[in-house]
């Protein structure tokens, strides 16, 4: 009820305080879900669906858009604090693989290369690189 009342007002009141405050927030989210699905289901409130679907953006999977693998792969070697570059062929063959696990998976491949890679002066991927990570089998 609290969070309707934010979305609907924009008005809330902290937790054991007595005034009301004012946000204007925008209240971004995202899911691999069809949520209409889950409101027929009950799983999601329908006064909440129609209070987070006034704008509603689909992102295609990466599957869908491979042309951005470059730019992301570059983005996350950034992110996981690597100046090396990723070498060509490994481009070619991220590039192929069709993934399952869309941008997510797509970053633990980078950090995992990243971290076995270490010694080297390019980072390389393999289609033995891709896929669920073998050495995490045990703990499913």
């Amino acid at each position: 009820a609290h969070l309707l009342r934010l979305l609907e007002t924009g008005q809330y009141r902290r937790y054991g305080d007595t005034r009301v405050h004012t946000s204007t927030f925008r209240l971004i989210t995202a899911s691999n879900e069809q949520l209409d699905t889950l409101v027929e289901s009950g799983q999601l409130r329908k006064d909440f669906f129609y209070r987070i679907s006034d704008v509603v953006i689909t992102l295609p999977p990466l599957r869908e858009h491979k042309e951005d693998i470059p730019a992301l792969a570059a983005h996350y070697l950034r992110v996981v604090g690597s100046e090396r570059p990723l070498a060509k062929q490994s481009l070619d063959v991220l590039a192929q693989y069709s993934w399952p696990g869309n941008v997510r998976e797509l970053f633990y491949v980078i950090r995992r290369a990243a971290v076995n890679c270490a010694d080297e002066p390019m980072i390389t991927i393999g289609e033995e690189d891709l896929g669920p990570n073998p050495l995490l089998a045990w703990v499913l």
